[in-house]
């Protein structure tokens, strides 16, 4: 007999992933050449492919891209979910998960205020600079994550994924582009701060 004052059953998510890549694993090489050719964007194809086979693995009911997007909110979330499973498969389980993510959102909101002020033309060269440099420092504080993610998939060097896809040359190649601009515009920068 039904229950009018129970409260609905809510779908839950699946604890064990469903067959195929247990999370995003890349590479060292691969994602280093992605993280530095297209001036740090490839974090936010990075949260994407994380957030999108986590969606296809656990029936998550997620939308992958506003996470990649709004990452600065979600990298906890995602690292609570690959400790989970490294608990789970006993692999990788020294790592510290929350401390990475931390470490990762404060970076992310620093580089958010250093663009900020870049744009505002706050700081000048020195800190255009210095905005270019944290393209590093996020490579820096994700890496140790995407080893984790490796380790717990059981692809501890990501060779699964060491080849750059057509995509990915092709966002190399946007990377680039820009760079080269960015490189005109800070030469150009450097000749008028140095001529004024």
């Amino acid at each position: 007999m039904n229950n009018p004052y129970q409260a609905p059953q809510a779908a839950i998510a699946r604890e064990e992933p469903l067959e195929g890549a247990l999370f995003y694993s890349v590479s060292k090489r691969k994602f280093w050449v992605l993280q530095l050719c297209t001036l740090g964007l490839y974090i936010l194809g990075w949260a994407y492919q994380n957030w999108k086979i986590l969606k296809a693995n656990y029936k998550l009911n997620v939308w992958p891209v506003p996470r990649a997007i709004f990452i600065v909110f979600f990298t906890h979330d995602l690292m609570k979910r690959i400790k989970t499973a490294s608990d789970a498969n006993g692999r990788y389980t020294q790592f510290n998960y929350s401390g990475a993510a931390t470490n990762a959102v404060v970076v992310f909101i620093v580089n958010f205020i250093i663009d900020r002020l870049v744009n505002k033309g706050v700081g000048g060269l020195g800190l255009t600079i210095v905005s270019l440099l944290m393209i590093f420092v996020i490579g820096l504080v994700v890496w140790p994550m995407q080893n984790a993610i490796n380790h717990v998939s059981g692809d501890n060097d990501g060779l699964k994924n060491d080849k750059l896809s057509g995509s990915n040359i092709f966002w190399i190649v946007i990377g680039l582009i820009l760079w080269a601009v960015t490189i005109f515009g800070l030469t150009a920068a450097g000749a008028k701060y140095g001529s004024g």
